[in-house]
């Protein structure tokens, strides 16, 4: 839709509502009554076949009522009662549709606001449940100048300059059809739709319109392969892309009916290519795996799904696919491999949507106790050493808290979980949450008898869950550096309702063989290659320092990051990237190479660069917030010009680096700082408090997923505490 001028001035416009209406008298006084505040006037034609009261209501509120002979043909019906309307725009409403209540106050607003070139006005028309929940943008309101007509026998459109059009989503009207009419009307149109489609492709063998609307015709009524040919020859012929990515991925799931799977698949893809943004080719991907048992990939397509936006535009899509859909069929996913803990959390994801039926919010609900009794029988508490104290370690990911498990053996009994389970919490004298995420979420909603220890390393910072921990139930808070503590404060007021402390990431110096090195032409990068490690700069870098070699180890955590990678290097000839993928030995990895490359955006510490400076390599670290405090005798750079210059000024010093990290990032620093606050803390007398109990092995952990997607609903009423159920 266009870009218009503003008007200048000023004006009341007036408004006509215009209706053909065909026994509509179940919902026309409802549609009537939610306009009457922004119209001024009502004109109402009548299907001189109506047999019910639509009629006499329409006598009774409209301005002018005129019956009109049906000819097969709604443009026609409704031009005849176009030229009835006096307003200087009118307003298109069928007999079942509504405008939305929260709409109302938004319509006159608009209407003043509009750029005086503006023609017509699209609103979302939202569709019932029954439509599976479809909406798109609907040309609804005209200036009334006398050309703006419709065209069209059957889906008639408005006939006028599309640059002089513009959407306005946040005004909704709602099409409610009553399930006796919508039968009576179906009928109508399975008869009447392809007939005139068919007509107009006599006229037209290219016609893109008759093409799509008999492509649908034949997949309703499982014409699968009647379907896949008009489905083929509106690709030929139509380059619309909201309207060409809905047919291919129509297109794949009649070929899909049809049997042929491998050809279905392709279409999926072709649908991703030409529309990777939108989800619904993702989903059909995911289907296709989970059927086929493929749980991983079944994952990845369903997570591509995820959290899409929903485009604006004329061609309607189903909301679910843009909401709770793909979240749902993840559940299903880790349902069916076994992966309980993960269906929890996408669960209370999910039960988050306000638009998931009753029946799929009861569905999920049901499964979650199942999903947690699975976890608790994954989980069963060992008791340990009576004369030792219980240290319990919480770690979705496992990857930092493994070294910290290993130390405190020596004097605890200890357990590792990736899940908050209350059966712990109370057999624990120390609790330990690696990460601030979704478990200390759910674990500080109550106060427990163990002490509470968090960690918040750096992307929970970008994350809502620091602010949904009542930190008042938390004993303390551990940072991994102070740039992190810094911001997070600054964002988070409500972590100062607990101790706060800094305590570094610490590397195992005996892992890492030291020596004495010089400037080389060898560079190392470790780690995931992901949006956070700014691969575009990695390759850049590449690009401008030919004369050095690149040694990247790691593993691509988007696929498009891995196109993009294989693109630019063809293009650009690079030939000094080595790619090793994920390696185990870093130390090895690490023992001919010069220097320590760091591309990122964002760190709490990036542990490969200290593991590199243990060994005695030189680190070059960009510019991002707080590498400068963490690094000290590193080369900061902010650009690539920077960093040519730094390898060329010719400084090194291996023992400088290392020393570096042994006062400053030391495991056994570490450790000792974790140890000094775990010592200190006194055991307590008192079980449970509050009103969260553990009535069984798993209460408390059913009732607190049940809990997490309404908190902040919840915490919105009263006092704003969270009431535990």
């Amino acid at each position: 839709m266009g870009s218009i001028r503003k008007k200048s001035a000023k004006k009341r416009f007036t408004v006509s509502l215009c209706m053909i209406v065909l026994d509509e008298a179940e919902t026309l006084r409802r549609a009537i009554e939610s306009v009457q505040r922004v119209v001024d006037e009502i004109v109402i034609g009548v299907d001189d076949r109506t047999s019910d009261d639509s009629e006499t209501i329409a006598e009774r509120f409209a301005d002018k009522v005129f019956r009109f002979r049906w000819e097969d043909d709604f443009s026609a019906a409704r031009n005849q009662m176009l030229a009835h309307c006096t307003g200087d725009w009118v307003l298109i409403l069928d007999g079942h549709e509504v405008l939305r209540k929260s709409s109302v106050p938004l319509f006159r607003k608009m209407l003043e606001a509009l750029p005086e070139e503006t023609e017509a006005v699209g609103f979302k028309l939202k569709m019932q449940a029954e439509d599976n929940n479809v909406s798109g943008l609907q040309l609804r309101l005209f200036r009334n100048n006398g050309r703006i007509r419709y065209k069209g026998e059957v889906h008639n459109v408005i006939e006028c300059d599309k640059q002089k059009t513009i959407g306005f989503a946040d005004i909704v009207i709602d099409h409610l059809r009553p399930l006796h009419n919508r039968k009576s009307r179906e009928k109508q149109r399975n008869e009447l739709v392809p007939r005139k489609m068919e007509e107009a492709l006599l006229k037209n063998p290219r016609d893109p319109k008759a093409l799509y609307y008999l492509g649908i015709h034949a997949h309703e009524r499982k014409d699968y392969l009647g379907a896949i040919e008009y489905y083929r020859r509106y690709l030929d012929c139509s380059e619309h892309s909201e309207e060409r990515y809905k047919v291919i991925w129509h297109l794949g799931r009649a070929l899909y009916r049809a049997g042929d799977k491998k050809a279905a698949r392709e279409a999926f893809f072709q649908g991703v290519r030409e529309r990777w943004d939108l989800p619904e080719c993702y989903v059909a991907l995911g289907d296709m795996a989970l059927q086929q048992e493929k749980w991983h990939e079944a994952e990845h397509y369903f997570k591509l799904a995820c959290d899409r936006r929903q485009p604006l535009s004329g061609v309607f899509f189903s909301e679910d696919f843009y909401t709770w859909l793909p979240y749902h069929k993840l559940c299903e996913v880790y349902d069916k491999a076994g992966r309980y803990y993960e269906a929890i959390l996408v669960g209370e994801k999910l039960l988050a949507f306000e638009n998931l039926s009753e029946k799929h919010r009861e569905e999920v609900r049901s499964f979650m106790p199942r999903w947690a009794d699975r976890v608790v029988a994954s989980h069963p508490v060992r008791s340990g050493r009576s004369d030792r104290r219980n240290f319990l370690i919480v770690d979705k990911g496992g990857q930092f808290s493994r070294e910290l498990a290993e130390h405190l053996r020596k004097e605890f009994n200890v357990e590792v979980i990736n899940a908050f389970l209350p059966q712990y919490m109370k057999w624990a004298d120390v609790a330990w949450f690696d990460w601030c995420d979704e478990n200390i979420v759910l674990a500080s909603q109550a106060r427990w008898d163990c002490h509470v220890i968090c960690t918040l390393r750096s992307y929970e910072y970008f994350t809502e869950h620091p602010r949904e921990v009542n930190w008042a139930n938390v004993d303390t808070l551990v940072f991994v550096a102070d740039h992190v503590r810094r911001l997070s404060l600054e964002k988070f007021p409500n972590l100062r309702k607990t101790r706060i402390t800094v305590i570094p990431d610490g590397i195992d110096l005996n892992r890492f063989t030291y020596r004495e090195r010089e400037h080389g032409r060898d560079i190392a990068w470790l780690g995931f290659l992901n949006h956070k490690k700014n691969v575009p700069l990695l390759l850049e870098i590449a690009s401008q320092l030919r004369d050095y070699r690149l040694h990247v180890a790691g593993i691509f955590q988007d696929k498009r990051l891995r196109t993009y990678w294989d693109h630019y290097l063809r293009v650009n000839g690079l030939r000094n990237i080595s790619f090793y993928g994920w390696v185990e030995d870093v130390n090895a990895f690490l023992e001919d190479k010069s220097f320590i490359l760091s591309t990122s955006l964002w760190e709490g510490t990036q542990v490969a660069v200290l593991e590199a400076m243990a060994k005695g390599i030189k680190a070059l670290v960009h510019a991002w917030i707080g590498a400068e405090e963490l690094y000290g005798p590193v080369t900061i750079y902010r650009n690539t010009a920077d960093l040519r210059q730094a390898l060329n000024n010719g400084n090194y010093s291996s023992r400088e680096y290392r020393k570096w990290v042994e006062e400053h990032f030391s495991l056994a620093k570490r450790l000792a700082r974790i140890e000094e606050i775990i010592k200190a803390f006194k055991p307590r007398k008192t079980r449970i408090e509050g009103e969260l109990t553990v009535g069984g092995p798993l209460s408390a952990r059913r009732e607190l997923a049940l809990t997490l997607p309404e908190m902040r609903k919840r915490k919105e009423k009263g006092n704003g505490k969270l009431q535990l159920r």
